[in-house]
């Protein structure tokens, strides 16, 4: 993922998420959070999150690398509901990178993905490596609502392909095609 954006900001001139609020879900240390924000320095915030025993490693990481003003880390646990005044709301991107790893998961990651594409333009970036069949129903449940389109166009996909490693962008589907989907579940179960 890092290796995609720093690719992308150079072919956008040192711009990508300029002037954007991104949010980065299951950071654990911070690297990809970090990192972005370093090779991206007109960010308008990066929030790191992750759960509670994670919070001390991440802050250590952001005073290490000199990003207290640019970088926050906030406690996030997926699926629960996010405090109104929480930093995380309102992003215009969303970062995921190596989440999809437990089953018992998967809902509540993608309760989270819905929860912080309030804005029509919100877009996640979810780098993903497969590792087993149960994966499916992860994709299976997204497409439910979001669009799921993977990223072609970075130079080193050869190499990611090869290891089983997929990048996609991720966007929420409007309202009334999840209706319609919605509909058509109910319309074919009668």
């Amino acid at each position: 993922m890092v290796d995609y954006f720093i690719w992308k900001n150079t072919e956008l001139n040192g711009t990508l998420f300029k002037n954007q609020k991104v949010v980065e879900l299951g950071s654990g240390t911070g690297l990809v959070g970090l990192a972005v924000a370093k090779i991206c320095p007109e960010i308008k915030q990066m929030v790191i999150t992750d759960q509670l025993p994670m919070m001390s490693l991440m802050q250590e990481n952001i005073r290490l690398n000199h990003l207290n003003k640019s970088v926050t880390a906030v406690v996030l646990n997926w699926g629960e509901a996010i405090p109104h005044l929480s930093e995380a709301l309102d992003a215009d991107v969303i970062l995921a990178s190596d989440c999809i790893y437990l089953e018992v998961a998967f809902m509540p990651l993608l309760e989270t993905f819905f929860a912080l594409t309030n804005k029509p333009s919100s877009v996640i970036y979810l780098a993903y490596k497969k590792r087993r069949n149960a994966d499916k129903l992860f994709f299976q449940a997204a497409k439910k609502k979001f669009i799921l389109t993977e990223i072609t166009e970075d130079p080193k996909m050869k190499v990611y392909s090869r290891d089983k490693s997929h990048l996609y962008r991720v966007t929420r589907k409007p309202l009334d095609q999840q209706r319609m989907q919605g509909l058509q579940k109910v319309n074919s179960e009668v």
